[in-house]
């Protein structure tokens, strides 16, 4: 196996489906936890050129 070649071996497909599980997971986790995030916070400007 070559440096940096990322699994080139005959493992190569099952590391990629590793990864690309472990991502899915990992994704899935944050768009969860990110969703209800906005309604949780109270967001204010201090710009004075926006006249609020």
């Amino acid at each position: 196996m070559s440096p940096g070649c990322g699994g080139c071996d005959e493992r190569g497909p099952y590391k990629a489906r590793v990864r690309t599980v472990l991502w899915s997971s990992y994704s899935a986790h944050w768009r969860r936890m990110l969703s209800p995030l906005p309604g949780a916070l109270e967001l204010e400007c201090n710009n004075p050129r926006t006249g609020r």
